[in-house]
């Protein structure tokens, strides 16, 4: 994966690696887990509730986002410095692996990832 002519077409590739995982039986079973009865008077024509790991709020099925954990490119690493192999397998990972979350939770981890990475490059 160290191949400078190729900067474009690897976010194209991990672009692909995400869209396919979002149509994963994987990441279907992990939805599952955290599926609520729950009903809304404001909102009744929401028929799948999700259950936020982080802050325990029931969200509609189109706010809620799968997450690794562990980050499917480790904190200390680069995609640069990762095979495709590797990449695609930390991405089916075990559901142990996977939590669901709702956009403003994800988003909070996705910001303290990228600060940690950061950390890393000063150092």
């Amino acid at each position: 994966m160290n191949n400078p002519k190729i900067p474009k077409e690897r976010s194209l590739v991990m672009g692909a690696i995400r869209r396919v995982f979002s149509r994963s039986e994987l990441r279907r079973a992990a939805l599952e887990v955290a599926r609520v009865e729950h009903s809304d008077p404001k909102r009744k024509r929401v028929k799948k509730w999700y259950k936020c790991r982080e802050c325990g709020r029931p969200e509609a099925a189109w706010k809620m986002q799968v997450d690794h954990m562990f980050p499917v490119v480790p904190i200390n690493l680069t995609l640069e410095g990762m095979s495709w192999d590797t990449v695609v397998d930390r991405t089916w990972c075990g559901k142990e692996n996977l939590q669901v979350l709702c956009v403003p939770c994800h988003k909070a981890k996705s910001k303290q990832e990228q600060k940690a990475r950061r950390t890393l490059k000063l150092t």
